[in-house]
């Protein structure tokens, strides 16, 4: 199913930072992204590696899930994140989103390997970085102390 990523620029994630405070937060953007957005770009991060993206379905314009890089390449390596909304998960959009990602990457000569943080019950998930050739390359504990799993592709694959 097409899709097309929408990022949000630093006015728009402030005001959905801004109403997440005020309301039950959206799943699609959780607080904390949107705040990791907002710092980094504050900080004068490049929109394409800090700015996360709404995935829109092209054949009604509905906002299905939310994607991004999260943060500038370290060591010429970039994170990805993806969700897709539940009543939308199984129809292929994380596996287009993470594709389009991808593509974005290629155009930059800052991140020749891309790599997900994936929890081991996220089965879902593991497919699809598993059906878009990312490799396991280990374990890493991330800020919140969760034990994830480490998966890497070259950008250029």
């Amino acid at each position: 199913m097409p899709i097309q990523l929408l990022r949000l620029s630093l006015p728009q994630l402030q005001a959905q930072l801004a109403d997440a405070a005020l309301t039950a937060p959206a799943a699609t953007l959780p607080p904390h992204v949107l705040q990791r957005a907002v710092d980094l770009l504050q900080a004068g991060g490049q929109p394409l590696w800090c700015a996360p993206c709404l995935m829109v379905r092209t054949l009604d314009g509905l906002v299905v899930g939310a994607c991004g890089f999260k943060g500038p390449p370290r060591a010429g390596v970039v994170e990805i994140g993806y969700a897709v909304e539940p009543a939308h998960q199984g129809q292929g959009l994380a596996k287009a989103a993470v594709r389009a990602l991808l593509a974005e990457a290629r155009g930059s000569a800052e991140a020749p390997d891309v790599c997900a943080a994936i929890s081991p019950d996220n089965a879902a998930s593991l497919k699809v970085a598993q059906a878009l050739g990312f490799r396991f390359t280990g374990w890493l504990v991330d800020a919140e102390g969760e034990r994830l799993m480490c998966w890497r592709i070259a950008s250029q694959s």
